[in-house]
């Protein structure tokens, strides 16, 4: 019987080539197996060790444990590759003999000790590399071993692209301008931010209501008809994440609440508030002088309403400054020593003053921007302590116009002077600086 010889230089070219096989092969699996390109949606597969195909022992005696793994794989495939006239038996020179491949230089018993990456399986040696799974709420491509994995809808990858979980969104509101005057427009601005992805978040509908807060703006009543302003725009978040509606401010003033959340999909940190004051700036308490009066001899502020308006003080600067030299000269030259008691001017934060019996209508004509005054004159109702004399209404009314002021008369019906002349009900004056 004539027994095969190892041919070296075949073997070790058969060597050389399949380890440059076996290496491209490892370099395709770690492109497409463990670091996959994902597209938005996608998340890695879960990698999962798994004991698959397997390598002789006798390959392990043939290169001894010393042998790299890429030398014994090597090995194999040559050994695979003889002629099928050749024993190729998995369990080695035992069992084939002398017709063994390797019989030349197999000696000793088998090895038991597998190299890294390989479990021992008896007469074998079996191969670990990893088998991939798809996280939950994916789906995977393809369906056995996938090397990509679809989130779910509505469920998008987490930040590391390891887990797929639900979108989340955190609302804003953010006022322009911070203040507004009344019965002038601001816009509120919503802007939605995707939290797993911290970019802005397109297509999502946002709801908002406006209120009006209580006991602000000077007015010290309150009622569900007070005037709260209009909104209008909004709808859903475009590309950059925001969404802005424009809030027209009542006349009247007060601070106004804002309350916003996302409808579809929600918010997780809805609602959101967001607050602006409607007001006059700039407006300053009339501070008291020796040429005028802000109350009565009974210490009750002049024109005060308790529990509606009892700040009823305010003027600009400039108005002011008037003020006190109108009173200066009506002191002087007027009637020498008098005082003019003053009435309403505007309120706290300005804006509609609402007088009468019906709230929120009937304001004091002029009385919204810091700018008008009323001042006590001679009437037929009951608040005649410190008015002018009607001998002295044009004299007044001068010392006015000398301090760069208007003053006029008005009366139950009328803002006419040669008509309030002749009209003592509700009668005072009326100045405008």
């Amino acid at each position: 019987m004539v027994t095969p010889t190892l041919n070296a230089t075949r073997f070790v070219q058969s060597v050389s080539l399949t380890l440059a096989l076996y290496f491209s092969i490892i370099v395709i699996l770690s492109m497409t197996m463990i670091k996959p390109a994902h597209a938005s949606g996608n998340v890695f597969p879960i990698q999962a060790p798994n004991n698959v195909g397997f390598l002789p022992a006798y390959i392990l005696q043939f290169l001894s444990v010393s042998g790299t793994l890429a030398e014994m794989q090597a090995a194999y495939n040559a050994w695979l590759a003889l002629p099928t006239t050749v024993c190729r038996n998995q369990y080695g020179p035992v069992n084939c003999g002398d017709i063994s491949p390797f019989s030349s230089v197999v000696t000793g018993p088998f090895y038991t000790l597998c190299p890294a990456g390989y479990v021992s399986g008896g007469h074998d040696c079996h191969l670990i590399y990893p088998i991939s799974t798809c996280p939950p709420h994916s789906t995977g491509a393809p369906a056995t071993n996938p090397t990509s994995c679809t989130c779910d809808d509505p469920y998008v990858p987490d930040p590391t692209h390891s887990n797929c979980i639900l979108d989340q969104y955190t609302l804003s509101l953010r006022i322009v301008p911070g203040q507004v005057e009344p019965g002038k427009q601001a816009t509120v601005i919503a802007t939605v931010i995707n939290t797993v992805t911290q970019k802005p978040a397109a297509g999502v509908a946002v709801s908002i209501k406006v209120d009006v807060d209580a006991g602000t703006g000077g007015h010290a009543h309150h009622d569900a008809a007070r005037p709260k302003g209009s909104l209008s725009g909004g709808g859903s978040t475009g590309p950059d994440g925001t969404v802005s509606f424009t809030f027209m401010a009542p006349e009247v003033s007060g601070t106004h609440t804002f309350t916003a959340q996302c409808d579809s999909p929600t918010c997780t940190n809805n609602p959101v508030t967001a607050k602006i004051k409607v007001k006059v700036d700039g407006l300053e308490l009339i501070t008291a002088s020796p040429y005028y009066a802000l109350q009565d001899s009974a210490g009750k502020v002049i024109g005060a309403v308790k529990n509606k308006h009892s700040d009823n003080h305010y003027l600009t600067n400039a108005a002011i400054k008037k003020l006190k030299d109108f009173a200066e000269r009506y002191n002087g030259t007027v009637l020498p020593g008098a005082k003019l008691y003053l009435n309403d001017a505007s309120l706290v934060w300005g804006g509609l003053f609402d007088v009468g019996s019906t709230p929120w209508k009937s304001p004091h004509t002029a009385h919204d921007r810091g700018r008008s005054i009323d001042i006590r004159a001679e009437n037929s109702g009951g608040q005649y302590e410190g008015a002018v004399p009607f001998a002295y209404f044009d004299d007044t009314i001068k010392a006015a116009a000398d301090a760069h002021a208007r003053a006029a008369l008005h009366c139950q019906g009328s803002i006419v002077t040669a008509v309030c002349l002749g009209i003592p009900y509700n009668r005072h004056f009326h100045v405008d600086f």
